[in-house]
């Protein structure tokens, strides 16, 4: 069997291994013109009959190497026009070069052309021209980073089942030879040669290097990434199913996690269990989450502080209160034109985190001194209540229902925190309804001395954010009522109360 033939086998297994290609698909190449792709379009095109598919070649111009690009386009064309293959192409726009991070929106661009011509076309899968040594040094470049599990697994056979890689176990020297072989022409790219970039340092400094300790190094590295990545892939999917027993989701697809709950299972299954539910609060993610932020939650978790976040990339937040664990979404408001801004990943207390960012003059974290009801998206409000009736406190989608009553003792086997009762000869109108502020203070029923609203909060364990959206009801300027938890002992009903004041707060 000629060299050929091994080469062809061997792709033709990798296809099936990993169940790459289903008969009847039709596939956009990515085609270069650089030897991996012509190599991949030509044994696809050769195992077209075979495998019963249809191949589209799609090729993106991105405009930055002048005659090479034009060079390469034609080439791709006049390749393809020998296989009767359908071509299509596309030339990046002129602002492309001037992109403060020209790779990775160069890459952006050419699979969104990649992608919309697979739509085009009704195809099924994208096949990329990535072969064993892109894996090796991908894998290396990885370790060299500090990359987990995730990243050492490296580049994927199949992603999503719509990106293949058909070359991934055969060596760039396979592929070189091959094209000899065939008599197929091939473009090289010039940047190629540069050691500006990492993975060509890698490629032509360490390599070289790595090879004389270990001959089978490409082998060596492409069976361990197989390996991390399905162990990973099975971690992650019992990471997945912990987090879907375990988790509470809200409304507004945040995830909720009794701290106990999380902090008990063993430290290596955590750390996945965390990276799970940040890819369950933001699917988009366009930043890698790195151990350092996994970690942060960690610590989070184990703070003396009973309430405390840590700010995170892809507008996550992680909130503890008390003992339980917010995973949440900031605000499109708060994340416009802060998205790629660092994270803060150190615990801070709560109201002393959304508002948190990079001084533009100082270049430091500035923390905003502002009260934290403020920072937790809530008005400042006030309601004037002129006596018995309906008033809806829109501020925090709360309502209020008075209605003076008639003294009478069935009123006192009523323990609900919802409801409120006060000697009516105590209260002047109008009342007021606003929001909590630092500084108040009340006499809770049953107590003899002034506490502070905050110091109460904190004894019942109340969050931040109930507390943002629970209404201060004053008379004058005493508090009588902290809705929905304890009255003012001196409004109480009495033994010479003669009409009473029954208040009812509805969400």
């Amino acid at each position: 069997m000629g060299k050929q033939e091994d080469i062809i086998n061997k792709v033709r297994s990798t296809i099936a291994r990993y169940g790459m290609i289903a008969r009847g698909d039709r596939i956009i190449v990515a085609l270069s013109g650089g030897p991996d792709s012509v190599c991949l379009l030509d044994i696809l095109h050769r195992l077209s009959d075979e495998l019963e598919i249809c191949l589209i070649a799609a090729h993106y111009d991105h405009g930055l190497r002048g005659d090479e690009d034009a060079f390469e386009t034609r080439l791709s064309k006049d390749i393809t026009s020998s296989m009767n293959v359908p071509f299509e192409t596309e030339k990046a726009p002129e602002h492309l070069k001037n992109s403060s991070s020209l790779e990775e929106r160069a890459r952006e661009v050419r699979y969104k052309f990649l992608e919309d011509v697979r739509v085009k076309h009704k195809a099924n899968k994208i096949a990329m021209g990535h072969n064993l040594n892109d894996q090796a040094e991908t894998v290396i470049m990885r370790l060299l980073r500090g990359s987990g599990p995730s990243g050492l697994s490296g580049i994927p056979p199949v992603r999503d089942d719509i990106i293949v890689r058909p070359l991934i176990e055969v060596s760039r020297d396979d592929i070189t030879d091959y094209l000899k072989l065939r008599g197929l022409p091939s473009a090289v790219d010039s940047s190629n040669s540069s050691t500006v970039h990492l993975r060509n340092r890698i490629r032509h400094e360490l390599m070289p290097i790595l090879f004389e300790y270990q001959p089978n190094l490409l082998e060596r590295l492409g069976v361990l990434s197989n390996i991390i990545r399905d162990e990973n892939a099975f971690l992650e999917s019992l990471a997945a199913e912990w987090v879907e027993r375990e988790a509470n989701k809200t409304t507004q697809g945040d995830i909720s996690i009794p701290v106990s709950t999380i902090r008990n299972i063993p430290d290596p299954f955590k750390y996945r269990v965390i990276r799970e539910i940040f890819k369950r609060v933001n699917k988009d993610n366009d930043y890698p989450m790195e151990y350092e932020h996994v970690s942060s939650v960690v610590r989070l978790m184990d703070s003396e502080k009973p309430q405390c976040s840590v700010d995170l990339p892809n507008g996550i937040m992680v909130q503890r209160s008390y003992q339980a664990l917010l995973f949440k979404l900031k605000g499109k408001d708060q994340l416009q034109g802060r998205k790629k801004t660092p994270p803060h990943p150190d615990p801070l207390p709560l109201g002393e985190r959304e508002n948190i960012w990079p001084s533009p003059s100082s270049g430091g974290w500035e923390i905003s001194s502002s009260p934290s009801w403020r920072k937790r998206g809530v008005k400042e409000y006030s309601y004037s209540i002129e006596g018995p009736g309906r008033y809806q406190l829109d501020a925090v989608a709360k309502g209020l229902i008075l209605e003076e009553i008639e003294k009478g003792k069935e009123i006192f086997k009523d323990g609900v925190p919802s409801v409120a009762y006060l000697d009516t000869d105590k209260l002047e109108y109008p009342l007021t309804a606003r929001n909590f502020t630092p500084g108040d203070r009340f006499v809770p029923l049953g107590m003899k001395g002034h506490r502070k609203v905050k110091d109460f909060f904190i004894d019942l364990k109340v969050t931040s954010e109930a507390r943002a959206s629970t209404p201060i009801l004053t008379s004058g300027d005493k508090i009588v009522w902290v809705c929905g938890y304890r009255i003012d002992d001196r409004f109480k009903v009495t033994e010479q109360t003669k009409k009473v004041l029954k208040i009812i707060i509805k969400s």
